[in-house]
This record gives structure tokens, C-alpha cells and sequence, in this order.
């Protein structure tokens, strides 16, 4: 849980807004926002590579750079159109409680592997979160916690 309060801090109320504030409030405006945070919060994600024994584990950063953007990007819409951190909180503890549930392998031994993982896992897992994105939404508006945007 602290892992999401932090990065959900950095990447949503500081990078999020920061860039939201830099750009119109368009749904391009928004939309470059939600990216570029993204980015940085991908980005931040490949620090495994960097590290001296994690050399050999080049593959499974770029696994998890890819699943970080697109998970970021949902972040970046359910915190946009909610305008509550805790819900991207929730739902970041939520995601990091199923991955380590999995006990995933730290360890891709190569590009075949990283294929093999990325055109399986990652689809599936980014439309399971837009859905769930999605429910979470409309169920915050029912119940009439979602602030509705001002024009």
C-alpha cells in the first residue's frame, strides 16, 4: 500500500497535474498529460535494469515498462475523472497485491520469453484494468462521488 501512496503521489498529484496545468483543458490537453506522466512513471520502472545484478534482467524491464505506461495511463484517467487520489491509490494496492500474488518470475531469460509474456499477459491485463476502470467509474457516479467536470 505505501508503494502506491508514493508513486500515486509523484506520478498523479505532482507530474499529473503539473503537466495538466501546462496544457489546455482539452481531451488533447488531458490526454498529453495522462501520456507524458505515463512516461515518467514507465520510465521510472526501468531502474531494474540499472542495477549490477539485474543486468540479466534487461528483458523483464521492458515487461514491466510496458505494463507500467499502460497502468499509469488508467491511473492518470480514473484520478483525471474522479478528482480523488485515493481512488488510483486503491486501485494501485489492488494491482500490486494481485502481481505479487502471482509470484511472478523476476527473472526473463530472453527476447522469446519477453514476447511470449507481453503479446499474452499485458493485453489481457490492460483490458481487465480499462474495464475495471470503467466500472469503478460509472459506480463512483452512481453513487455521486465522482465531481463532475466544470466547462
Amino acid at each position: 500500500m505505501t508503494i502506491g501512496v508514493v508513486e500515486e503521489s509523484i506520478f498523479r498529484l505532482l507530474f499529473f497535474n503539473w503537466f495538466l496545468s501546462k496544457y489546455s483543458q482539452s481531451f488533447v490537453g488531458v490526454l498529453l498529460a495522462a501520456l507524458i506522466s505515463s512516461f515518467w512513471f514507465a520510465f521510472m520502472h526501468v531502474y531494474f535494469s540499472f542495477l549490477p545484478y539485474a543486468m540479466a534482467n534487461f528483458y523483464f524491464s521492458i515487461d514491466q515498462s510496458a505494463y507500467a505506461f499502460c497502468f499509469g495511463f488508467i491511473c492518470a484517467t480514473i484520478y483525471y475523472y474522479s478528482k480523488a487520489i485515493w481512488i488510483p491509490i486503491v486501485f494501485h494496492a489492488l494491482n500490486d497485491f494481485v502481481a505479487l500474488s502471482f509470484n511472478l518470475s523476476w527473472y526473463i531469460s530472453g527476447f522469446k520469453e519477453l514476447e511470449s509474456i507481453l503479446f499474452t499477459r499485458i493485453p489481457l491485463l490492460v483490458i481487465a484494468l480499462l474495464l475495471g476502470s470503467c466500472f469503478i467509474y460509472q459506480a463512483l457516479k452512481q453513487r455521486g462521488l465522482v465531481k463532475e467536470k466544470i466547462d
